[in-house]
């Protein structure tokens, strides 16, 4: 059993608290927090996990965190930089296109000849069309009647004052749709009595869902998965950063942050409030668009 192991269940026992009371205040399973106490760090899912579980279990027990890990730094693992997949672009060398070769014969002094001659001939036929256009408008006299322009001006003004009108129309028609879209959000918060943190948002196909986690006074660690388990977000959020996830398609989305005192957490410009006190929240939320 490591040193920081014995600390952390004699403070717990100091407490009168058994492992299944602090598993229900810390929201972490129990055999982590009986992993953490034999010092048998492998058996928790990654470094920064076991840092954080680490760091919470101490202040639920009445430590100070921040000490705890300074104190046995050298016992605790340290944080690896974590680099998703999708955030890497491999960039590939594109082959380059061999240069194409010039048929010899248009390089040769014919080619160049048969060239010349055709450009005088399209020039000389451009030339003779365009002088006997003109003659033709020279030697043909319109008479255009007052009356007929001024009808077609008219006609013309009143046609562009029906497309400016139709154009404001659908313009003041767009924005009200998107008015309403963004107005016919509901989300419903659980009961202030309930431990369940589970929200139930309906809102209209076209919204775009976004979710917004704002640590506003400390570091937080998080971990957002979809309901078929595929992780949407996860990893050490810091002091004054914001972290936006888009929820737009998904039906049911599971949300755990540690440090939840440190966090504001929003949908749609909506901040949620957890059902308790705990330092780890496990939030649901169900989603409903049509």
């Amino acid at each position: 059993m490591s040193e920081l192991g014995n600390l952390l269940k004699k403070s717990r026992k100091e407490k009168k608290m058994t492992l299944d009371e602090l598993q229900q205040k810390t929201k972490i399973q129990k055999r982590y927090l009986e992993a953490i106490e034999q010092g048998n760090f492998s058996v928790l899912p990654g470094d920064f996990y076991t840092r954080a579980f680490i760091r919470t279990y101490a202040e639920v027990v009445g430590l100070d965190g921040d000490e705890i890990m300074a104190t046995y730094r050298n016992e605790l693992p340290s944080i690896k930089t974590e680099v998703n997949a999708t955030d890497t672009t491999a960039t590939r060398e594109k082959p380059k296109k061999a240069p194409r070769e010039v048929p010899a014969f248009l390089l040769g002094k014919g080619f160049k000849i048969v060239l010349a001659v055709m450009v005088v001939v399209i020039v000389g036929a451009l030339w003779w069309m365009l002088y006997n256009k003109g003659q033709t408008s020279t030697d043909t006299v319109v008479d255009k009647s007052p009356a007929t322009s001024i009808s077609i001006d008219e006609a013309n003004k009143s046609g562009e004052s029906k497309v400016e009108s139709s154009s404001k129309e659908s313009e003041s028609s767009d924005s009200k749709e998107d008015d309403e879209d963004a107005g016919d959000v509901k989300i419903s918060a659980p009961d202030k009595d309930s431990e369940s943190n589970v929200y139930e948002i309906e809102a209209p196909k076209s919204a775009k869902l976004k979710l917004v986690l704002d640590a506003t006074s400390g570091d937080s660690w998080n971990s957002i998965t979809s309901s078929t388990g595929e992780s949407l977000e996860s990893g050490l959020l810091a002091s004054g950063n914001k972290q936006e996830v888009e929820l737009s398609g998904q039906t049911s989305v599971n949300v755990t942050v540690g440090n939840s005192q440190a966090l504001e957490v929003t949908i749609d410009g909506e901040k949620l409030t957890f059902a308790s006190d705990s330092i780890t929240q496990n939030i649901t939320l169900n989603i409903t668009q049509k």
